[in-house]
């Protein structure tokens, strides 16, 4: 165990980047997900599998891959940014907002990653794939036409007035931990849970500049880590 006497002794161990057209990458340590333990399961799971388990699981996440991409291009207004070439599938879209469609379809049980807009390239929804979703990619397209309804209905997000002023006038550099808890309040994070949608988070970051957004999701990370008082 490693403590702090003070956040900013503890700060330095986080990492944000945003400056780059994917998902912002935060991490609270510094191998983040590749501690040892999760390398040696993949090379003890890689041994089980052997090379003929490893190409089945490899063309299950292809053809999962091919039917999920499918899908998305048979719905009006939304587009992929690349035919896929590995095992992600990414798509775009201004009708309906592509935030409040990844809500809904984190409501259907579809966890999606969405990505903050990057020029040239805009905001778009990525779709991790493995082997375990090609069970479910049938089941993906109802859930999408069905999202991209009630995004269409719900319309835009609308952020309120006050708290994009906040965002746009804060600097992560100065940025206190009192101020951060209050801007994380305004954004319906606080002792009940999390706010009821992730789209007014994901649109209010979209407004930053890359540096600026990975500066605030370090000090939003370095808040979640601090006892309350």
């Amino acid at each position: 165990m490693l403590l702090h006497r003070d956040a900013a002794l503890r700060r330095p161990q986080y990492f944000g980047y945003a400056g780059w057209p994917g998902y912002p990458m935060l991490n609270a340590t510094v191998a983040s997900t590749r501690s040892g333990g999760p390398v040696a399961g993949a090379w003890a799971t890689l041994r089980h599998l052997g090379d003929d388990g490893y190409l089945r699981l490899a063309e299950r996440t292809a053809t999962a891959v091919t039917g999920l991409a499918a899908a998305v291009s048979t719905v009006d207004g939304l587009e992929l940014l690349a035919e896929p070439a590995t095992s992600v599938v990414v798509f775009t879209c201004t009708d309906p907002d592509p935030y409040v469609l990844a809500d809904q379809l984190a409501a259907r049980g579809w966890h999606t990653q969405p990505q903050l807009p990057y020029p040239p390239l805009p905001a778009s929804i990525h779709l991790s794939v493995t082997a375990a979703v090609a069970d479910q990619v049938d089941a993906f397209g109802p859930a999408l036409r069905d999202g991209v309804a009630a995004a269409r209905a719900a319309g835009p997000i609308q952020v309120p007035p006050e708290l994009a002023a906040a965002v746009a006038d804060l600097d992560p550099a100065t940025l206190g931990p009192d101020a951060m808890a209050g801007l994380a309040a305004a954004a319906g994070f606080g002792p009940d849970g999390l706010p009821e949608s992730m789209a007014v988070v994901n649109t209010l970051l979209a407004t930053l500049p890359p540096d600026r957004r990975a500066g605030l999701l370090v000090e939003f990370l370095s808040l979640l880590q601090t006892p309350p008082h």
